[in-house]
């Protein structure tokens, strides 16, 4: 019984030191990535399993973990392969312009999304979409409804006798695919 537990941890730890040396060898694919996350989620469930039965796996977790640390870092480090605006040379001097089009913000503000998400997603700073807002002739409250007060009361109570516990997602919902 010892030499199987003996082997099997053994086993265990070459995955894990295989799957932490493939991370740190560095010029990993996304495709690589998300083998290894696998794997490690994996061994992962494997070690939770044997370990009720076995406490010697136990110090095989603290390899799992720098495994899944490392793992956390290079996705990470990845992401400079994310979406990048194009820039604007108007031919002045000074910082060339990122490239927002109309399209791009009229989308995202049009799904529900604030300047400061669109900032983020967009990697620029909440002053510059601010910026292209005012460019485009674009403002939020443009994407407001001009219901009256009487009208929204009339639909909200048409939703709340049709979903009688309804919350606020729901009834917003609702106002939505009814196009109010």
């Amino acid at each position: 019984m010892a030499d199987e537990n003996l082997a099997l941890l053994r086993l265990v730890r070459d995955a894990i030191l295989s799957i932490v040396r493939q991370l740190d060898g560095g010029n990993v694919s996304e495709d690589m990535i998300d083998y290894l996350a696998f794997r490690l989620d994996q061994l992962y469930r494997h070690i939770l399993r044997l370990t009720a039965s076995n406490p010697n796996l136990r110090e095989a977790e603290p390899l799992i973990c720098e495994a899944a640390r490392s793992l956390r870092i290079l996705v990470m480090m990845s992401c400079n392969d994310c979406y990048e605006l194009p820039l604007e040379y108007s031919g002045h001097v000074g910082r060339p312009r990122f490239g927002v089009s109309r399209a791009q913000l009229e989308y995202l503000l049009q799904n529900g999304f604030t300047g400061k998400q669109i900032s983020e997603m967009l990697s620029i700073s909440l002053s510059t979409v601010r910026r292209r807002m005012r460019d485009f002739n674009r403002s939020v409250r443009d994407l407001y409804s001009s219901f009256s007060e009487e009208e929204l009361d009339n639909a909200l109570q048409n939703i709340l006798r049709d979903f009688p516990n309804c919350g606020y997602r729901r009834a917003l919902g609702q106002l939505k695919s009814r196009g109010q």
